[in-house]
């Protein structure tokens, strides 16, 4: 927004220094074109030349500078979903051993300005010595169900709120991404990634930026 501030005010300071300079020399260019017509006229047609081309490109910028500020304006009143908390349950404690007895709910919230609107869920419960660096959303979940339209400031959490690893052994990891449209229709997503330890209910986030993020 300041940038584009700058750019309007230099935009209007140089049109002003056009017109100080026009007003000037006007007087004295009318006094010598008297005695010299022909030389007058030519000068006149670079003159309009020069200033046809100076308030093009003022328009240029004007446009450009209003184009910098709508874009700001939007970015900071975009919808911004992000994964607020989860909740690890104990699942049937008699399983023992490396089991991932463990059920998880996930809970998110628009942190944003404006709405989102749902497009896609998909989460995938991985085995975490078969991830790479990159994620893969298979949506091994993706039955799980989010409201349609979700207003600034809303809390939700997908239907059914359980669901876990099924009684499978190992340490595994939540991979999941939600992906939504704002007001005007420019789709962004969301990326989080939840490890859980297979002994007990306890786990925290997992991989970097390539598995976290908001787009």
């Amino acid at each position: 927004m300041v940038k584009a501030k700058t750019y309007v005010w230099v935009t209007c300071g140089a049109a002003l220094i056009l017109i100080t300079a026009g007003y000037l020399y006007g007087t004295a260019f009318c006094d010598w074109a008297v005695f010299h017509p022909s030389s007058a006229q030519a000068i006149s047609a670079i003159v309009v030349a020069i200033f046809t081309v100076a308030l093009t490109l003022t328009s240029v910028l004007q446009w450009w500078a209003a184009r910098r500020s709508s874009d700001v304006l939007l970015a900071l009143e975009r919808p911004l979903i992000a994964l607020r908390m989860f909740e690890l349950e104990g699942r049937n404690s008699e399983l023992g051993g490396d089991t991932a007895n463990w059920f998880i709910t996930l809970r998110f919230k628009n942190v944003g300005k404006s709405a989102a609107f749902f497009e896609d869920f998909s989460v995938n419960i991985v085995e975490k010595n078969s991830l790479g660096k990159k994620p893969v959303y298979t949506g091994e979940f993706s039955k799980l169900g989010l409201p349609f339209v979700i207003e600034a400031g809303q809390e939700f959490t997908p239907t059914p709120e359980k669901f876990g690893p099924g009684g499978r052994k190992g340490t595994f990891v939540v991979v999941g991404r939600i992906t939504y449209k704002d007001v005007a229709g420019v789709s962004h997503k969301t990326g989080f990634a939840v490890e859980v330890a297979s002994y007990m209910p306890a786990g925290g986030p997992y991989g970097g930026s390539e598995y976290n993020y908001h787009t």
